[in-house]
């Protein structure tokens, strides 16, 4: 999880934790989403995670967007952490938390986006874990 700045309300509220998360460029939409997610991770958390395993594939709205939403998840990292690679101007900080402690912040109101707590919640559901 990463603690990022939130743009659209940074006036309102500092940070929200929330899941890397990041855009596949124009050109590119729809062709290398596994791709994304690793550099997305990369970018801000410092980690380059290997092997990214699809968890989920949404569309946000169906009524007046056009927006494919491809969750992955990867239990594999190469190499070492890379701090250097992390955008400042994006993330806070980020850190490894529990996923029992993820639902909780949920439920408390420290997750709000969407994009996370399904990834969360999907990825409760394919662990087994309920």
């Amino acid at each position: 999880m990463a603690r990022e700045r939130d743009w659209w309300q940074s006036r309102v509220t500092a940070c929200c934790w929330c899941a890397s998360t990041g855009c596949l460029s124009t050109g590119f939409r729809g062709k290398f989403p596994a791709a994304a997610a690793v550099r997305e991770c990369l970018e801000e958390t410092g980690i380059r995670c290997a092997n990214p395993r699809p968890l989920l594939f949404y569309h946000t709205g169906l009524d007046t967007v056009y927006n494919p939403t491809y969750l992955f998840y990867s239990d594999e990292i190469a190499g070492v952490h890379e701090p250097q690679s992390i955008h400042q101007q994006e993330v806070n900080s980020s850190e490894w938390l529990p996923l029992t402690g993820c639902l909780e912040m949920i439920t408390a109101g420290q997750i709000q986006d969407n994009f996370t707590i399904a990834a969360l919640l999907a990825y409760r559901v394919l662990r087994g874990c309920g």
